[in-house]
């Protein structure tokens, strides 16, 4: 089975209405100014809109894998598994993170995985203040 990413991104904040399950996210980090270093971000979550090729399995299973790298080093990962409720093709996955600490200016990479491959990445670039 396939799965592809149709959305995937950091936000400091993803509501879902109880009732519809729609989602909400606030604040999509994009490339951020720190006033200093060591810096970084508080609470973090990642959401991502997955959609898979065939609806024929009901309450389908899927693991996916986030991987988070600064200035190429890996510094966190961790593995879901994400049901496709249902015969529904989409779905939707909130992940949350306590924070993330950066030391100097660079580049953080967000990845999904899939079956060993990248679905989706996002990348935010931090940089301190220009002098």
């Amino acid at each position: 089975m396939s799965v592809r990413a149709l959305a995937f991104f950091p936000c400091e904040m993803l509501l879902a209405d109880p009732e519809t399950q729609a989602a909400s996210a606030i604040n999509i980090i994009e490339d951020v100014t720190f006033s200093q270093f060591p810096g970084g971000f508080g609470r973090l979550s990642l959401f991502a809109m997955l959609e898979r090729d065939s609806s024929e399995e009901v309450n389908q299973k899927v693991s996916i894998d986030i991987k988070i790298s600064f200035n190429g080093e890996q510094v966190g990962s961790q593995s879901q598994d994400v049901v496709f409720p249902g015969n529904a093709r989409k779905t939707k996955v909130r992940l949350f993170m306590n924070g993330l600490a950066l030391g100097t200016p660079g580049t953080v990479v967000f990845e999904l995985g899939h079956g060993g491959s990248t679905i989706a990445s996002y990348n935010v670039q931090a940089s301190a203040p220009q002098a």
